[in-house]
């Protein structure tokens, strides 16, 4: 299958501090059409300074999928919801999607009509 671009996809890499909150933020952004889908991967270790102290903690990572035009709003509701106080939200572009997922990933973060 050739690739080519039909979409510029996105995808967020979000830390948090487990499973549950995880599955809570994955579910809410499909839920409201910032994200087409969400995956949660449990068993990550992070060790970085926060305030002066080196932390190592057991966490989990969310990945979102969405386009660029939706990203904004993702982040803005990841900023919003996140129990962290600055969550670490990497956003990485995408530069080349297979033609039937990104249309599937349009189709699933397309504002409700009215």
């Amino acid at each position: 299958m050739e690739l080519r671009e039909t979409t510029r996809g996105v995808i967020l890499w979000v830390p948090c501090p487990d499973q549950a909150t995880a599955e809570r933020l994955g579910e809410d952004a499909v839920g409201l059409r910032h994200a087409a889908s969400a995956n949660v991967l449990p068993g990550m270790v992070s060790v970085f300074r926060w305030k002066g102290s080196m932390r190592k903690v057991d966490e989990c990572l969310l990945v979102l999928h969405t386009i660029e035009e939706r990203s904004a709003d993702l982040r803005s509701y990841l900023e919003r919801s996140h129990p962290y106080e600055i969550p670490a939200i990497s956003q990485l572009e995408v530069s080349t999607l297979s033609p039937s997922f990104s249309a599937w990933i349009r189709a699933e973060t397309a504002p409700p009509l009215a």
